[in-house]
């Protein structure tokens, strides 16, 4: 489709910062894995981050893997070699699970681990537990004695981080991490690993908070450790301390195992795809995006009649296009805009400010049912930049607006 021609961006800073040994730096960590990553770990450990968001990551891994023989995009989105063979598949008997619970001074960047509590499985019989205090070397807040109990007085005299994580990763060698809400317990550990000695956990992850939402889904109304144990009725009731949580976590996953071969799963593996979200129905769609342009625009979804779904503006056309078409759920107007799409306009603008005022223009012409939250954008004052200047984008000759001027 016809439209402006974009100004001349500036240099892309992340490419360059990626570009030396960045693809070298990424096949070791695949070959010493020995399976293809999941791409947010993939990234982190490019980027020497705990945690990248979605979007970032694919950016970043398009980068280095378009340019490598070496490196593959599998269609769940793992990097991997090529011809590096499957992961092997492990019969839940034989499964080895290291369940863990930290407790910290806080959420935050600057949080530290002043308890370590973890329980291996193998099958479903327990083989081993650490439970450690650890010395933050700042003082604890208040607000965490009170969730947990642990005072100061209690960490004069705990040992250091470093043998506490080495303890932890001697236990759970050769097994699956385990955590409710992995994402916390994983970051806070690599965090620490990183301050230490510059690296990360590098193991298979399961987070039994995903396995719940998926396996309970309608029976539950929250999945934080205290609901989920009290729907199992497990026998250690999580209470804010690292080992009882984690013996809690244990007897969660046994009996979300339990589930999970009510549904055919026969092997680890088969557990942790069911932790994933499902494949969403837009992904089949993402050749819709295929060929947009990078830089900021306004794009139109249409159905398969022409008619305007869901106007949109970006900074970036082209990454905010495709991030439709990812793996994490849209509000429910663009999931229905989604369904029925057909097809994807766009235009480029010379600035952010001419897409937002372009977007505003259409929304206020075609009134798009994807557009809820502008249902009555005639009720809005609105600032008009010289319409004749603007008029391709902006007016009823607008390469997005059609000849009869509609949607």
């Amino acid at each position: 489709m016809a439209g402006r021609t974009p100004p001349p961006r500036g240099p892309r800073v992340a490419p360059l910062q990626l570009e030396l040994g960045a693809a070298d730096r990424l096949a070791a960590l695949i070959e010493e894995s020995g399976e293809p990553l999941a791409p947010e770990r993939a990234a982190g450990a490019l980027l020497a981050l705990p945690r990248v968001p979605g979007e970032l990551a694919r950016r970043v891994l398009e980068e280095v893997v378009q340019d490598d023989a070496r490196l593959v995009r599998h269609d769940d989105g793992r990097v991997g070699l090529v011809g590096l063979a499957p992961p092997p598949r492990t019969p839940l008997d034989e499964a080895a699970w290291t369940i863990v619970d930290l407790e910290t001074t806080g959420v935050g960047a600057s949080a530290r681990i002043v308890e370590i509590g973890a329980v291996r499985l193998e099958g479903d019989r327990q083989v081993g537990t650490i439970s450690r205090l650890v010395d933050p070397g700042i003082p604890m807040p208040p607000r965490i004695t009170q969730i947990t109990g642990i005072r100061d007085r209690d960490l004069a005299g705990a040992g250091p981080l470093r043998p506490a994580i080495a303890e932890l990763l001697a236990l759970a060698r050769g097994s699956i991490f385990v955590a409710h809400n992995a994402s916390f317990d994983v970051g806070m550990l690599d965090r620490a690993l990183m301050r230490l000695d510059g690296t990360r956990v590098g193991m298979r992850v399961l987070d039994t908070v995903a396995l719940a939402r998926r396996l309970l889904a309608g029976r539950l109304a929250r999945f934080d450790l205290a609901s989920v144990s009290e729907r199992f009725d497990v026998t250690v009731r999580p209470c804010h301390r690292a080992l009882p949580d984690a013996l809690a976590t244990a007897e969660v996953l046994v009996a979300l195992i339990g589930l999970a071969q009510e549904r055919g799963a026969e092997t680890a593996e088969d557990v942790m795809a069911l932790a994933l979200a499902p494949p969403r129905r837009a992904r089949q769609q993402r050749h819709l995006a295929t060929g947009l342009p990078a830089g900021p625009g306004v794009y139109v979804m249409r159905d398969r009649l022409g008619q305007a779904l869901y106007v949109g503006k970006a900074g970036d056309l082209r990454t905010r296009v495709r991030s439709y078409f990812g793996p994490r759920r849209q509000p429910p107007r663009i999931e229905g805009a989604l369904a029925a799409l057909a097809k994807i306009d766009s235009a480029p603008t010379g600035s952010e400010l001419e897409a937002a005022l372009c977007e505003l223009d259409l929304i206020r012409r075609w009134r798009p049912p994807g557009n809820v939250r502008d249902k009555r954008p005639d009720k809005a004052v609105y600032l008009r930049l010289g319409l004749a200047e603007h008029a391709p984008v902006l007016g009823v000759r607008s390469p997005l607006s059609g000849s009869n001027a509609g949607p």
